[in-house]
């Protein structure tokens, strides 16, 4: 749906404008900023019926801010992107833990992004200098959740350090030890 509707954009760009880049390349690039786009929407649009506007907007801060530097798998589609980032976003600022939840679901992130951090799926195009800093920035973003101890940054990091582990059969770490 979002694929064919980016490819459309990208198709019309192409046919008014006289741009070099490809038509897939552009519908690529159209695609991934639609569904952030809609996952924002959505998300805030839900969260302020369900009367979780500011919890659920700090799950989606977080959730950027420990990708960005982590890395993680990728869903196979846009839609099911959209769907689970919102549901996740949504459901997540429900479910409320006490102290000893939220330090031990940040004491097992911190042990998965120390190990695994930052987890490439598809493929490196970044220096070792910036992996290393990335593994780093992973690390230093949960230790300030400790300090913040709010329950749905740790279940958020904790969703998210599930998506950098290398399953097995699934993808491996493009690149070397940090």
């Amino acid at each position: 749906m979002i694929e064919r509707l980016a490819l459309l954009i990208a198709s019309k760009i192409k046919q008014f404008e006289s741009v070099t880049v490809s038509i897939d390349i552009m519908a690529y690039e159209i695609g991934r900023k639609l569904n952030n786009y809609i996952i924002i929407l959505l998300t805030l649009l839900l969260s302020y019926i369900n009367g979780t506007l500011i919890f659920s907007t700090v799950a989606m801060i977080s959730f950027v801010c420990i990708r960005k530097y982590s890395g993680g798998l990728h869903m196979k589609s846009y839609l099911s992107c959209i769907i689970s980032s919102v549901a996740i976003f949504i459901f997540v600022p429900m479910v409320r833990l006490n102290t000893l939840g939220t330090d031990f679901l940040l004491s097992i992130s911190f042990i998965i992004y120390l190990f695994y951090a930052p987890n490439v799926f598809t493929g490196n195009t970044h220096p070792e200098s910036w992996m290393r800093k990335a593994k780093i920035i992973s690390i230093v973003l949960v230790i300030i959740a400790f300090y913040i101890q709010l329950s749905t940054v740790s279940l958020i990091f904790f969703l998210q350090a599930i998506l950098i582990l290398p399953w097995k059969g699934g993808a491996r770490k493009l690149w070397g030890k940090c």
